[in-house]
C-alpha cells in the first residue's frame, strides 16, 4: 500500500472544496514530497548503474604476459595496437611478467583479468582448487629444452647428480623434475635453483644446465659466443615430455559476465589477427615490439620472432585448443606426477572453445561451455 502511494502521481491528491482539512493538506504534501523524492531516488539509482555499466565495459583488460617484453608476444602487441585503433582508447593492458612473476597466481588474486600461461601451472593451480580455464591455445607446440654446458663436463643425466639445475620456477620446473624422474636420478640428487633471465647463469658458468626457451635463450647463448656445437640439448618435446605452453587462462567464473565475455572474445580475435598480421609482416611486428623495451636487441628479437613461427600453427582454428593434444599433456604429467590421480581430476573441465567460437576462430560448439 506505501510503495502504492509513494509512485501515485500528486494530482491524485488534489481535493477540492471546504472540507479539506488542516491534517488531510498536510498528508498531502508529504506525500507530493516523497513522491518527488522517490522519483528523484530512481533517477539517482538508474544514472549509477548506467555509469557502472559504462565503467565496467570500459575498463582495461589486464592480460598478464608469461615474460618480460619481447618478441615472444609480438602478435598480442599488434592485437593492443588494433583494438585501441577501433574503440579510441587503451582497453588493453598488457602487464609484464619475468622471473618470479607467476601469472596464474595474478590471476587467482583478480590482479589480472587474463594470463597467458602454461599447462603444467594451470593444472597444478587447478588441482590445489583455483578454477583457472584455458580460452584459447596459442602455442601448438613446445618451446622448452634443457642446455647443458660440455665445458662444465655435463651432458647427459647422470652427469647432474651433485650438480645445479638453472629454472625460472614459471612452469619449467615441473618438466625439469619429470625429465629426471623419467630419467632415474632421485629427486634429491640436483638442485634446482632459480636463474637469472636470458641464460646468463649459463653463460657464467654458475650453473652447468638450465632450461632454455628454444625461440630465446638458445639464441643468447649463441650470441654469447658459444658454439652449437659446445652446447648439449635436450628438447623435451622430443624427448616425450613437452607439454602444451602459452595458452589463454581466465577465471572460470568470469565468463558468467556477458560484458567480460565481449572484451575477451574480441581480444582473442584480436589476437588471432595480430599473429597472422606478425607473420605477414614480420618487420613492422618487431618495429612494433622494441618499443616495449628500451633494452631490446633488434636482431636477437627477429631471431626470436622466426623460432615462434614454428611454434604458431597457421591454420585458420588458431587458438582453438586441440583436445588430442590437451590429454597427451595430461597423460605425460599424470604419469611422472605424484599425484596423478589429482592432475586427472583437475584436468577435467579445464579448457573450453566457448570464446575462440564465438570469435570465429572454430572449435566444437559441443564444447562450448
Amino acid at each position: 500500500m506505501l510503495s502504492h502511494l509513494l509512485i501515485t502521481s500528486p494530482q491524485d491528491f488534489e481535493v477540492s472544496g471546504s472540507g479539506l482539512n488542516k491534517m488531510t493538506r498536510s498528508i498531502c504534501r508529504f506525500l507530493q514530497v516523497a513522491s518527488i523524492l522517490c522519483s528523484k531516488l530512481l533517477i539517482a539509482i538508474f544514472l549509477l548503474l548506467c555509469i557502472k555499466g559504462y565503467a565496467a565495459t570500459n575498463m582495461p583488460l589486464r592480460v598478464q604476459l608469461h615474460w618480460s617484453h619481447q618478441a615472444q608476444f609480438a602478435g598480442y602487441y599488434i592485437a593492443e595496437s588494433h583494438i585501441a585503433r577501433q574503440t579510441g582508447t587503451n582497453t588493453i593492458e598488457l602487464l609484464e611478467g619475468g622471473p618470479g612473476v607467476d601469472p596464474l597466481a595474478k590471476l587467482i588474486r583478480g590482479e589480472a583479468d587474463v594470463a597467458i600461461a602454461w599447462f603444467t601451472e594451470a593444472i597444478e593451480a587447478r588441482r590445489k582448487g583455483a578454477h583457472v580455464l584455458n580460452v584459447a591455445q596459442v602455442f601448438r607446440r613446445p618451446g622448452i629444452a634443457l642446455a647443458f654446458n660440455k665445458a662444465a663436463g655435463v651432458q647427459k643425466a647422470s652427469d647432474l647428480v651433485g650438480r645445479s639445475v638453472g629454472v625460472w620456477n614459471v612452469g619449467d620446473e615441473i618438466s625439469v623434475r619429470l625429465w629426471l624422474q623419467r630419467s632415474s636420478i632421485a629427486k634429491s640428487s640436483v638442485q634446482l635453483i632459480q636463474q637469472a633471465a636470458n641464460a646468463k647463469d649459463l653463460i657464467s658458468g654458475k650453473v652447468p644446465c638450465a632450461t632454455v626457451m628454444m625461440y630465446n635463450e638458445y639464441w643468447n647463448l649463441i650470441e654469447a659466443g658459444l658454439n652449437p656445437n659446445d652446447i648439449f640439448m635436450v628438447k623435451l618435446g622430443d624427448e616425450g615430455l613437452g607439454m602444451l605452453e602459452d595458452g589463454i587462462y581466465v577465471n572460470e567464473s568470469s565468463l558468467d559476465n556477458a560484458v567480460f565475455r565481449r572484451k575477451l572474445t574480441r581480444f582473442v580475435s584480436a589476437v588471432a589477427s595480430g599473429w597472422r598480421e606478425a607473420r605477414e609482416r614480420p618487420n613492422e611486428a618487431i618495429a612494433l615490439t622494441m618499443t616495449k623495451s628500451s633494452g631490446l636487441d633488434r636482431v636477437h628479437q627477429r631471431r626470436m620472432l622466426n623460432s615462434i613461427f614454428n611454434l604458431i600453427p597457421v591454420d585458420k582454428n588458431f587458438g582453438v585448443l586441440d583436445p588430442e593434444e590437451f590429454e597427451r599433456s595430461v597423460n605425460i604429467f599424470a604419469e611422472h606426477a605424484p599425484d596423478p590421480a589429482g592432475i586427472r581430476r583437475a584436468a577435467k573441465g579445464a579448457w573450453t572453445h566457448r570464446i575462440c567460437y564465438d570469435a570465429g576462430l572454430g572449435g566444437d560448439k559441443s564444447l562450448t561451455r
